[in-house]
């Protein structure tokens, strides 16, 4: 996984990320040439055409951010940045040490959830139910496949 130390935020020497020399590196010691895209491919990228509503949260101290959403998609694919947050920090449990971009980063992501909550109950009422038949369940299930199959070939 790409990552880079800069000694001073983190407790390792300063090692800037060069891709090319990392690629020249594996190929040497390994043999093999990393495929640099291929979370991306593996994993859908950007393609994002269809969700709504999802709020991605981001630590910059968390080597896994640059993977993550990091910028808007849309007012409704939002990102929410974590100055100085590790892994997961806003999802843990308050604390009175918290810093401020975590206590900000939790109650955007409150203010979403509810305003997104809103919308939903606006749209849809409450929720209906209606009992499907088996044939109905199988034929929904084989669609559903279907598309996590074409979604991951393409």
């Amino acid at each position: 996984m790409p990552s880079s130390r800069d000694g001073e935020r983190d407790m390792f020497w300063k090692q800037p990320w060069n891709e090319s020399e990392q690629i020249a590196r594996c190929e040497k010691r390994w043999g093999v040439t990393p495929r640099v895209g291929w979370a991306t491919t593996q994993f859908g990228g950007r393609r994002l055409s269809d969700a709504s509503r999802i709020a991605w949260s981001n630590g910059d101290l968390d080597p896994w951010s640059r993977l993550g959403v990091n910028a808007n998609v849309s007012d409704s694919l939002v990102a929410v940045p974590v100055r100085g947050g590790a892994h997961h920090l806003d999802f843990m449990w308050s604390h009175p040490d918290d810093i401020e971009s975590v206590k900000r980063a939790r109650a955007m992501e409150g203010r979403l959830i509810a305003e997104w909550i809103d919308i939903a109950r606006r749209e849809g009422g409450e929720a209906k139910t209606k009992t499907k038949t088996s044939g109905e369940e199988e034929e929904e299930e084989e669609e559903e496949e279907e598309e996590r199959l074409i979604f991951f070939s393409q």
